[in-house]
C-alpha cells in the first residue's frame, strides 16, 4: 500500500486520503531526515504543522505546504488577519515547501470572497480553511498523476510577516477572535495616527 506522510494535526483530509488507499502516516512532532526515510512516503502533506522543516529533509524529499493566503500574498503567520489590516488579495495556495517560508512554487490556489456576515477573524479563519481543504481535495487526483504546473514566486511582489508582529497588536483587538473586519479597519487608522503623531 503506498504511503502518505502527513504532517499537521488529524483533519479531514487524513479521512479522505485513507478512503482513497493510502496508508496515511500522522506525524505532529519535529520531522527529522532519519524518520522521512524509514517512513519513505509517495507523498507528503503538511497542513498546520508547527514546526520548521529542516533543509536536509526538504532536499531529500517534496513536500507539499497547503496555505491560507493567496500567495505571495501574506508568506508567514497569520495570513487571515494581515489580508484584512492590509487589505490584499486573500485566498489559499497548495504549494510546495523551499527553504524560505511560504515562498516555494505554487502548483493550486483560489481567491476567496467572503459575505458580510462572515467577516470577524473566526469566521473567515474557518472559512479559508475549509476553502484549503475543498481545493486539496478537488485537486488530489491531478497531485497524485502529476498533472500540474509548478508555478515560481514572484519575490518581489505579496507580503511576508513573522507571528510577533500580530502579537504586538492582539491585545488592541476590541473582540479578540471575533474582532470584525471593520474594527481591524479602525484599529488600522488608529495606529496610523498615533505613528503619525510622534
Amino acid at each position: 500500500m503506498r504511503k502518505i506522510l502527513y504532517l499537521g494535526p488529524h483533519t479531514q483530509l487524513v479521512d479522505f486520503l485513507n478512503n482513497r488507499e493510502f496508508e496515511v502516516v500522522v506525524h505532529q512532532e519535529k520531522l527529522t531526515l532519519e524518520e522521512i526515510n524509514q517512513i519513505n512516503p509517495d507523498f507528503t502533506v503538511s497542513y498546520g504543522y508547527r514546526h520548521i522543516i529542516k533543509k536536509d529533509v526538504i532536499d531529500a524529499h517534496d513536500i507539499l505546504n497547503l496555505h491560507i493566503s493567496y500567495l505571495p500574498w501574506n508568506r508567514g503567520a497569520d495570513p487571515n488577519f494581515w489580508s484584512i489590516y492590509d487589505e490584499t488579495p486573500r485566498g489559499v495556495t497548495i504549494h510546495f515547501i523551499d527553504s524560505g517560508i511560504d515562498t516555494g512554487d505554487i502548483i493550486f490556489q483560489k481567491e476567496v470572497s467572503f459575505e458580510k456576515s462572515e467577516n470577524s477573524l473566526s469566521i473567515s479563519y474557518d472559512k479559508l480553511k475549509k476553502e484549503v481543504e475543498n481545493l486539496f481535495i478537488e485537486s488530489w487526483s491531478n497531485i497524485e498523476d502529476g498533472s500540474y504546473t509548478r508555478i515560481c514566486q514572484n519575490l518581489n511582489h505579496g507580503s511576508h510577516n513573522y507571528k510577533r508582529k500580530l502579537q504586538k497588536i492582539w491585545h488592541l483587538l476590541p473582540n479578540q477572535w471575533n474582532t470584525t473586519e471593520e474594527e481591524i479597519q479602525c484599529l488600522k487608522k488608529e495606529l496610523i495616527l498615533k505613528s503619525s503623531i510622534k
